[in-house]
């Protein structure tokens, strides 16, 4: 069971961060994307919003899931 919560909150955080990445990076030109720290800013704030959430969301099924299952 641990496995699999483990695979699903890295899973989840990958696709999180890439859709997130791709969201604020699809519009800009390669000059924008070189001389923007704020970019990189907000990607790592999205990156840690996404693994905070994932992680929270991951823990709480794993929690919860196997009595309801009757594991």
């Amino acid at each position: 069971m641990e496995k699999i919560t483990f695979m699903v909150l890295g899973i989840g955080c990958i696709a999180i961060f890439l859709f997130s990445w791709w969201k604020l990076t699809r519009r800009k030109t390669p000059e924008e994307l070189a001389c923007s720290p704020t970019l990189f800013i907000t990607g790592m704030a999205a990156w840690g919003i996404a693994v905070t959430v994932t992680m929270f969301i991951g823990f709480t099924v794993s929690i919860t899931a196997p009595p309801l299952l009757g594991l």
